[in-house]
């Protein structure tokens, strides 16, 4: 699994692995922390496009990070999600912190 961040338009882009859990959370950590470590707010795209699994541990991810990035008036986005995972943010109300993008294409034509 290879999570690499890259920056395109203005935002941090981090690809997510397949299953999106306490597993895969532990190795992305760091870079999370990386960021919030930056002196200016960073706009976070988080790629779902090969997410086929999500779990509690990474709606809470989801969450902190939502929380941490916020209080450094940064972004977290979502993009690129496949339906199942739509239906967990529909499900926990998470699209109400974490926007939803049916592409990076549509993150980075946003003026938000």
């Amino acid at each position: 699994m290879d999570n690499a961040m890259t920056r395109e338009n203005g935002w941090v882009v981090i690809v997510l692995p397949e299953r999106f859990n306490a597993d895969h959370l532990q190795a992305l950590e760091p870079t999370f922390a990386q960021l919030l470590a930056e002196p200016q707010p960073v706009k976070l795209l988080l790629d779902f496009a090969e997410v086929r699994y999500m779990d509690s541990t990474g709606i809470g991810a989801l969450i902190r990070l939502y929380t941490n990035f916020k209080g450094k008036q940064g972004r977290v986005v979502a993009a690129n999600c496949r339906d199942n995972v739509v239906k967990i943010f529909k499900l926990v109300n998470l699209q109400r912190y974490v926007k939803i993008f049916p592409t990076k294409a549509e993150v980075f034509a946003s003026v938000e």
